[in-house]
């Protein structure tokens, strides 16, 4: 089961709408990796808007779910299926990010074309935190971007930042009214769905370092199951699985 769903506002155009809750589960990698697979086989469509059901982009995957996972194996596969259409993806990305984006929500922002952002919007990667290494490939693509010492700091440090933050160290690259981000990141998705078909796709091939991100997401892939196999892991993951819960039980209400 579940709660990523799917829209086509144009042939050329298409939009992932990620869970309301914010959390990114197995499941929902596994629909993920499908939907993006299945927008490589697809001629018509030229552009794809990630977006979120409500005003949380994503808090990454499930601590909870992560600390009972018993079968390690399936869940490496999972990620490397997901990681692997994500980083082969042919279209063009864009993401409209709205409220928190953590973890593999803000990792995932590495592979995208255009990132557009809120005032509401706040990142954070708190792998380390939860006694966990980070993925997507962030580890080498996040040095290249911002450079070793800010990637080791959003990594190591666990501290937050906010748009202009994230717009200045280029993880964002436009800012949108929040009233505005669906409106915009769609007028953007058209303008590119017009482009020389050809020439674009093959300028993006360029700017990409695919093979480079696919063994350094392998290698990360491997470290990650490696952390999960440790009791001092799964506790933390557990007692934050529990906050979270909790959080927005409490949110809820």
């Amino acid at each position: 089961m579940t709660n990523v769903s799917f829209a086509r506002p144009s042939t050329s155009i298409a939009e992932i709408i990620l869970p309301a809750t914010g959390v990114l589960a197995i499941d929902d990698l596994d629909c993920l990796a499908d939907r993006l697979e299945r927008a490589n086989g697809d001629e018509a469509l030229r552009v794809l808007v990630v977006r979120s059901a409500a005003d949380v982009f994503s808090s990454g995957a499930d601590p909870a779910e992560l600390a009972s996972i018993d079968d390690l194996a399936g869940l490496s596969a999972t990620v490397t299926r997901f990681f692997e259409a994500l980083i082969g993806c042919d279209k063009i990305m864009i993401a409209a990010v709205d409220g928190p984006c953590t973890g593999l929500g803000m990792t995932m922002l590495l592979h995208f074309d255009a990132v557009l952002a809120t005032d509401a919007a706040r990142f954070s990667a708190p792998f380390v935190e939860l006694g966990l290494v980070p993925e997507a490939a962030s580890t080498l693509l996040a040095v290249r971007r911002f450079g070793y010492l800010r990637a080791f700091d959003l990594f190591c440090g666990g501290g937050e930042i906010d748009a202009a933050e994230a717009m200045s160290i280029g993880l964002v690259g436009e800012h949108v009214a929040r009233g505005e981000l669906l409106a915009t990141a769609r007028e953007r998705a058209s303008r590119l769905a017009r482009k020389p078909a050809a020439a674009l796709a093959a300028t993006r091939r360029l700017l990409r370092s695919t093979e480079e991100a696919r063994a350094r997401c392998r290698t990360e892939i491997e470290l990650f199951e490696e952390c999960l196999r440790s009791a001092t892991t799964r506790r933390r993951l557990a007692l934050v699985g529990h906050r979270r819960t909790t959080e927005r039980r409490e949110a809820a209400a």
